[in-house]
């Protein structure tokens, strides 16, 4: 999967306006500043943890829209036994380089219940009805439009599917 020319939401988004190195380097700069934030632990204890663990709707296939670093993903899998699996997506290379990194450290059969791929959240590629669950976490707040991504979310779903959306706290 690639990324499409819609981006995310943003006029003109997407490789060809430059969003997947926007986001490259937003991943590096959190490297710089706040390394801590690439790591599982840092996650454990997060309120978007806390959002998932305390939810129901995530459970079954899951497809995670704008999986950044994937740290959420890793630990969905390790931690809620309703997630069979999750496919998390996202424009960054480098922020996938993170999530391949940290599904890399799960077991086997663990690992092999998490995938990462490279896509526009508005246009993922995958068929429609494939998720019983969608993630969107710490991404609506940078759409400027997030119509496309909501449709999106509705054509993935199944006809009893589930979203969970998490923003930062006060946004």
């Amino acid at each position: 999967m690639t990324a499409g020319s819609q981006g995310i939401g943003i006029e003109r988004a997407g490789e060809d306006a430059g969003l997947d190195r926007y986001y490259d380097s937003m991943f590096r700069d959190r490297e710089a500043i706040f390394p801590q934030a690439l790591e599982l632990d840092f996650w454990r204890d997060h309120f978007v943890m806390q959002a998932c663990r305390s939810s129901e709707v995530l459970h079954g296939r899951v497809v995670d829209l704008g999986c950044g670093t994937g740290e959420v993903d890793v630990l969905m899998v390790e931690e809620l036994p309703a997630v069979a699996s999750v496919t998390g997506l996202d424009i960054s290379d480098h922020g996938l380089s993170y999530a391949r990194r940290h599904r890399d450290q799960l077991p086997a059969d663990a690992r092999a219940r998490v995938h990462f791929h490279k896509a526009d959240i508005t246009a993922t590629g995958l068929p429609a009805g494939s998720a019983d669950a969608v993630l969107l976490s710490h991404t609506l707040e940078h759409l400027w439009n997030p119509a496309p991504v909501l449709r999106e979310i509705g054509r993935l779903l199944t006809a009893d599917g589930l979203a969970l959306v998490v923003v930062p706290e006060g946004r």
